[in-house]
């Protein structure tokens, strides 16, 4: 019989797919509705626009593909609605149109489509779009400024927070403004109390878990207070650096996408960790003033490798054994060729004094002795 495992997304629980999406859907609606208050209806059309662009293109390329078409296969619409969430209200159309298409064209169906695609597409789109247009990504309109729907006319835009602290410079405003969303910045990544909301909310359902959000930002709030970018007080920097830009939301949203991410909880940790810690040199020595959507493009790259060392280490968090000689083994750079015997550390047992340890050498060089004159007779 020739078993062949489903592609990812890989449910470990009995809600299907379709629920996950729908789960991802409504917990962005509580930013889209932030975006509407802040900035008007322009944010809703974005989300349409985008929306529709990648539903539409994936069916077309499921369609070249020779794939079953599924009218339910959320998963393009989740990546059309993340895209505004990460750009300004005021950026033109076009540059949004151009995102989803590099996302579903480019990022997502040359690697297979859904469950194959290396890199994810929202951030993949973003990046696009950040190399392309940067002046259009990073100048933002100030709250409560009601957009025009065409921009016949130019809107007055201004550098964000991530802007300041690139300069080594504190950021203006009171970090209760951040909390609630009214700061320069992505029209759905400011309002940080509702992307915290949401993000429980998708942990609850189970539709993510806490280990890459957590890791992610624990990893950058270490960097930030050992490495402070402004001569402030170490808790008010830190706070400027994890709340300005696409840190937290991208961290609850865009990591931890199934597909692009790793599968197991340790696995899940260094690939968060090591977003964090991306993120905070990229916006150190990089040359834009945000760096979560390339640091998580880079990481994208090593989820595999992360879950294959998972397997490889057997790393058990909860019952706290470790298995010694093989991260020695990975620690030297190579892999034992000959089946070792699987030594652990448990910390619930006894330990073993040293009179017990001697008796059980003696013991052990007894028995070599007897086995080596058997053969000899």
């Amino acid at each position: 019989m020739n078993l062949q495992p489903a592609k990812a997304p890989h449910i470990r629980f009995k809600e299907s797919v379709h629920t996950l999406f729908t789960d991802v859907i409504i917990a962005l609606l509580p930013l889209y509705a932030m975006a509407f208050f802040y900035y008007g209806g322009r944010t809703l059309i974005m989300a349409l626009i985008a929306a529709a662009v990648c539903y539409l293109l994936d069916i077309l390329c499921r369609k070249m593909a020779g794939k079953v078409i599924k009218i339910n296969d959320f998963s393009a619409v989740i990546t059309g609605l993340l895209i505004p969430l990460m750009l300004p209200a005021s950026v033109p159309y076009y540059v949004v149109v151009a995102a989803c298409a590099f996302a579903i064209l480019i990022a997502k169906h040359p690697f297979g489509g859904l469950g194959y695609n290396l890199f994810n597409p929202a951030a993949a789109g973003i990046a696009f779009a950040t190399a392309c247009w940067p002046k259009e990504v990073f100048r933002y309109p100030k709250p409560f400024e009601q957009i025009p729907l065409i921009l016949n006319n130019p809107v007055e835009l201004f550098s964000s927070p991530a802007a300041a602290l690139k300069i080594n410079g504190a950021p203006s405003g009171d970090l209760l403004q951040f909390f609630l969303g009214n700061s320069l910045g992505p029209m759905g990544a400011t309002a940080i109390l509702v992307i915290l909301s949401c993000m429980f909310f998708l942990i609850y359902r189970r539709t993510i878990s806490w280990h890459i959000p957590v890791s992610a930002l624990a990893a950058a709030a270490v960097f930030s207070l050992l490495f402070p970018r402004v001569s402030i007080s170490l808790l008010s920097s830190t706070v400027y650096e994890l709340f300005a830009g696409t840190l937290v939301f991208g961290a609850a949203f865009v990591a931890t996408d199934p597909v692009t991410s790793p599968s197991f909880p340790i696995a899940k940790i260094i690939y968060g960790a090591g977003i964090g810690l991306l993120t905070m040199l990229l916006r150190w020595f990089g040359g834009f003033e945000e760096g979560f959507i390339f640091a998580l493009l880079m990481m994208n790259t090593l989820s595999f490798a992360l879950d294959r060392l998972a397997i490889w280490l057997r790393f058990d968090l909860n019952s706290g054994r470790v298995p010694i000689r093989r991260v020695k083994a990975a620690a030297k750079g190579f892999m034992a060729r000959r089946e070792h015997k699987k030594i652990y550390i448990d910390t619930s047992a006894e330990p073993v004094t040293e009179p017990e340890q001697q008796q059980d050498e003696a013991q052990k060089e007894e028995a070599t002795a007897q086995s080596k004159g058997g053969r000899n007779v």
